[in-house]
């Protein structure tokens, strides 16, 4: 007999609904793990069906080793903040990132990353992936992810804003041992995070890029009639404020901005005795 003592317990280790949890019961003789496999093959066939959904929320995730030289970035997809927010998905986006550091030696940019091996057997990252969709009932997907490795002279500092929708993964030059050069680490990652800069240097910027921006400058002022020399000095101070925007190095401090990003290393490179430069630095928005 198939007690509803015997399905809620069903219902409360699968989240399955409570007639489907009551119709694989039956069909398993009231045999609960053999009704879990039902559930679960069941829950597989509907996720494929899932998948391809639009996934709009989501997370971004990080994990770095305890000596700060490794560390893996992941943006992990579902359709609705309901599902993001639950407690399950966020233990679900931890263990995609550390898969993802487990998996450091793969490039993620040209790797498909629903056949990353989980470390568990042949197990890969899709069969759980599958698994989350059917138990959340959306589409859930590994949207990105990357690994970094620290130089031996320097470490790497993560920033996961408070709505785990934004992620910075910085590299700097100096050690991590120093208090105030830890201290500059996250504050750069904090800045990072809130002023979106494009480039490190000005030197960053494509041919491309910078060529689009002059020609675009020079066609406005081509139209006030100005000396040449009078033209040249307002494109180039255009020219400036948009390294400002675009370079992490020419932005003024968000905490001090009296100070550019360089002056502020400069002056804590001073204050530690040591060298110390931004290395690389990445930064996802979920939005």
């Amino acid at each position: 007999m198939i007690t509803s003592e015997l399905v809620k317990q069903l219902r409360d280790t699968t989240l399955a609904p409570m007639m489907e949890c009551k119709k694989a019961l039956e069909e398993a003789n009231g045999d609960l793990e053999r009704a879990k496999e039902i559930l679960k093959k069941l829950g597989l066939i509907k996720a494929e069906k899932k998948i391809g959904n639009q996934t709009h929320s989501g997370l971004i995730y990080a994990t770095v080793t305890p000596d700060l030289k490794k560390a893996s970035l992941i943006d992990l997809r579902s359709q609705t903040d309901f599902v993001s927010d639950n407690s399950e998905f966020k233990d679900l986006a931890k263990k995609v990132s550390e898969i993802a550091l487990l998996n450091e030696k793969i490039d993620f940019s040209n790797t498909d990353l629903m056949t990353v091996k989980t470390g568990n057997g042949d197990e890969v990252i899709g069969d759980q992936i599958k698994v989350a969709i059917a138990k959340f009932g959306e589409n859930v997907e590994w949207k990105r992810g990357l690994n970094w490795q620290a130089g031996s002279d320097s470490f790497l500092e993560i920033y996961i804003h408070a709505n785990n929708k934004l992620g910075v993964i910085l590299e700097l030059v100096g050690s991590a041992d120093k208090p105030e050069i830890k201290s500059l680490a996250h504050d750069l990652a904090m800045h990072i995070a809130a002023m979106n800069p494009k480039y490190l240097n000005v030197e960053d910027i494509s041919e491309k890029e910078m060529s689009d921006l002059k020609r675009i400058y020079t066609e406005q002022q081509a139209v006030l009639n100005k000396p040449q020399e009078v033209m040249e000095k307002i494109i180039q101070g255009r020219m400036e404020k948009e390294y400002q925007l675009l370079c992490l190095m020419k932005q003024n401090f968000i905490k001090d901005d009296t100070m550019t990003i360089s002056d502020l290393i400069k002056s804590i490179a001073k204050l530690s005795g040591q060298e110390i430069s931004v290395r690389r630095f990445n930064r996802w928005e979920i939005d």
